[in-house]
């Protein structure tokens, strides 16, 4: 075996070694000596290219553009909506999604905004029922209705729109085999908690638990015009009619 002495002297001509080709990786200044140029602080690199206003707002994380706003389509439509650019993972996500329309240059993966929807069911709607079944039949034609109206007003303002059926999770619009995870989805937007039910994982609302009906819709518009658009598809809410008191007649 080695003794100390030997195998310090080893290590003393492997570091020489070394230092022949990187000597300033290995040497270290003494009190008083100049750092090298290479061991200085680097300065910011003029020639990289300038940050663009979308990569300062989303350096790969999620984004919430809109709050969550109830918009009431119709007389019989509420639904909560929000605007969010998802991170980086979910974006990757969204490239199979809708890859023949990022392949058709509709769209770029960076510029698709989801705007997740939840309706309010009267019924829990993880309960196997016919009113339950009936429930979700309604509630997805409210949905398809509100998601084509949001559609054709993005489009007709020179935007890309899309939505996902809630049934099989397959984008209207775009040909595509890749299912939108919906569930998931909230988890990460919304920030949902989830929970396992009969083997299948399970939003829940903070407020109404699993009595919502979710639904997505994705555009490549501005925050600016989705406001506008969602101004443009809600609805006052009606009022009850108040009527006029009608003056009684007295005789003469």
């Amino acid at each position: 075996p080695k003794t100390p002495r030997a195998t310090a002297r080893a290590f003393t001509a492997l570091r020489q070694a070394m230092a022949k080709h990187a000597p300033a990786a290995l040497s270290s200044p003494t009190a008083g000596e100049a750092l090298p140029a290479s061991a200085a602080k680097s300065e910011p690199r003029t020639d990289a290219p300038a940050a663009t206003e979308e990569t300062a707002l989303r350096p790969g994380r999620q984004v919430d553009l809109l709050p969550v706003r109830v918009v009431r389509f119709g007389p019989h439509t509420e639904l909560e909506v929000s605007a969010h650019l998802p991170a980086r993972l979910m974006r990757r996500d969204l490239s199979c999604i809708f890859r023949s329309a990022i392949d058709n240059g509709l769209v770029s993966p960076e510029a698709i905004v989801i705007l997740p929807t939840i309706q309010h069911t009267v019924l829990d709607i993880l309960a196997v029922t016919s009113e339950t079944a009936k429930e979700k039949d309604d509630c997805l034609e409210r949905f398809v209705a509100f998601a084509q109206r949001f559609c054709s007003e993005v489009s007709a303002r020179g935007f890309w729109a899309d939505f996902c059926d809630p049934c099989s999770g397959l984008p209207t619009f775009t040909s595509s085999n890749t299912v939108y995870a919906e569930i998931q989805a909230l988890e990460k937007l919304r920030r949902f908690p989830t929970t396992n039910a009969g083997g299948c994982r399970v939003a829940m609302h903070p407020r109404w638990g699993s009595a919502m009906y979710p639904a997505s819709m994705f555009t490549s518009a501005p925050v600016a015009v989705i406001e506008e658009v969602l101004l443009a598809c809600d609805s006052p809410k009606p009022t009850d009619a108040v009527s006029e008191p009608v003056a009684e007649e007295t005789s003469a």
